[in-house]
């Protein structure tokens, strides 16, 4: 896990639970309505790294209208990430060919990655920025 950061102000474990739950939110409120049949989002996941930094993991899933290829939807948002500037941003095909694309902020450790799932799905798998102090923090609270 890098390090965040100095000149930004730590943040709480709840600022950095909001903060990744909003960045799956915001990538799904990019797509078009007409498309998103169902939204499902797994448990959040609180990851331990190394000098006593903590994040947040969330993992979404949307499910597309039948029809929907998945592909030119992810690549859409590959584009938007791309153009923002705030933000690195690579892209490739999985092993099972489906295209994929990694953000990482360059101003903190928070990212996702977004591609392509199952048929007629798309996977958001998102991080946020790293954070201290998790004693006593569950990620069910």
């Amino acid at each position: 896990m890098r390090a965040a950061d100095p000149a930004t102000p730590p943040l709480t474990p709840q600022q950095a639970r909001a903060h990744v739950l909003t960045a799956a939110a915001q990538i799904i409120a990019s797509l078009p309505v007409e498309v998103v049949l169902h939204v499902e989002h797994h448990d959040d996941d609180l990851c331990h790294g190394d000098r006593g930094l903590h994040a947040w993991r969330t993992f979404t899933t949307v499910t597309l209208t039948p029809g929907t290829d998945a592909e030119p939807l992810v690549r859409m948002r590959e584009q938007a990430f791309r153009e923002r500037g705030d933000v690195d941003v690579t892209a490739r095909r999985d092993e099972a060919g489906a295209w994929e694309f990694r953000v990482r902020s360059m101003s903190d450790t928070s990212g996702c990655i977004v591609g392509e799932g199952a048929p007629g799905t798309i996977w958001i798998d998102s991080w946020s920025p790293s954070f201290s102090g998790s004693d006593g923090i569950r990620p069910d609270r």
